[in-house]
């Protein structure tokens, strides 16, 4: 009887351990990334905007696909989109209407954490 209990168990363990091994990755480390980078609100307002300033002057489309909620954050990917410069004009604006303009060091950065009073990088 333990010959036939032992096949289902292992059988079990591996869909288990093949589970396990499915489950999405949840944090990223993008410092070696220059065009990718996290997005945190941490702050207690609706994020509904993000835009970057190009070379060009012009500011890209709204980056955020939904507004992005207090204590959210997300990936986004400037792939092609910047120049050689590090240092791009960036634009937030809130669900209140209120906008915030910073300067962002792209190129050395894999975060992004935006609070209610201050902006800092990782």
């Amino acid at each position: 009887m333990t010959l036939s209990l032992a096949a289902p168990l292992r059988a079990l363990g591996f869909a288990a351990a093949l589970g396990l091994a499915t489950l999405p990755v949840l944090a990223q480390d993008l410092h070696g990334d220059p065009s990718s980078f996290n997005l945190f609100n941490d702050s207690k307002r609706v994020m509904v905007a993000y835009a970057v300033q190009l070379s060009s002057g012009h500011y890209t489309e709204n980056l955020l696909d939904v507004p992005l909620a207090p204590g959210t954050g997300l990936t986004l990917d400037l792939e092609g989109m910047l120049d050689d410069a590090c240092d791009h004009a960036t634009r937030i604006v809130w669900d209140t209407g209120a906008t915030q303009d910073l300067s962002v060091p792209y190129c050395t950065l894999a975060a992004v954490f935006v609070t209610d009073g201050d902006v800092t990088f990782d």
